[in-house]
């Protein structure tokens, strides 16, 4: 785990923002932690921190489930969460390595990052649902950008920011804006100087946020797969009689 600049990482993503924070000498002024969502070992306690999770890939079963409790829990305490949908990247960088995909959304972190600590309003509050980071590339990327949307979440809130890549022109911002608006999607606009995508935040929950069915029937109390208490007791021994 590293502190720099006010970016506290768990995580190979992390550590590939940390490194574009370094070479630019980024200096902010809000918090934020970053880590891959299912891993054990995540902080779900830091005061005054903007949460930043990415999420596992399709094959990762376990880790959904611990992704699918974690998001929950870090809500409930009422913590400001992006989550980078990792198949969305996937999907759009086929057939590149892992590292490929990784890199890509770290300069997305990256430029978000920028954009919301520039804000002197706060874009995110406080929510029983996550904001989710989607790559939209360029014009001719919003049907994938809908797809994606319409596959990925269970429930599909207003874009609470579209970030522009600086080589958009104001045409062709025109033209996504009229596009998305088509879709029935409403969105402000912010310009980062970083990134290699259009990155759109959507307010909405992740369907495998649904993953755990006990939870049904627990509420609040999501089922945990690693609970931290056990119950102390002790099992008699039985001698086999076959």
């Amino acid at each position: 785990m590293s502190y720099l600049n006010r970016i506290l990482v768990d995580g190979m993503v992390g550590k590939y923002v940390l490194d574009l924070a370094d070479k630019e000498g980024l200096k902010l002024s809000k918090k934020y932690y970053i880590f891959n969502l299912g891993k054990n070992d995540i902080n779900e306690d830091l005061d005054g921190f903007i949460y930043i999770g990415i999420t596992p890939f399709e094959e990762e079963k376990i880790a959904k489930f611990r992704a699918a409790t974690q998001i929950k829990r870090i809500l409930m305490k009422n913590k400001p969460l992006i989550i980078f949908e990792a198949e969305a990247y996937e999907e759009l960088l086929r057939d590149k390595p892992y590292s490929a995909i990784y890199g890509m959304i770290a300069e997305e972190i990256y430029a978000v990052i920028k954009a919301v600590d520039a804000e002197n309003q706060s874009l995110l509050r406080s929510s029983n649902e996550p904001i989710i980071a989607l790559p939209l590339n360029g014009e001719e990327g919003i049907p994938d950008f809908a797809l994606h949307l319409f596959k990925l979440l269970k429930n599909i809130g207003d874009v609470k920011v579209l970030l522009m890549n600086e080589n958009i022109t104001p045409s062709v911002s025109e033209s996504i804006h009229h596009k998305l608006s088509e879709l029935g999607l409403s969105f402000a606009v912010s310009v980062n100087r970083s990134g290699g995508l259009i990155t759109g935040l959507v307010e909405g929950e992740l369907s495998f946020m649904e993953f755990d069915p006990v939870s049904k029937i627990l509420g609040d109390r999501v089922l945990d797969l690693e609970p931290e208490e056990s119950l102390g007791v002790s099992l008699p021994f039985l001698d086999r009689i076959d």
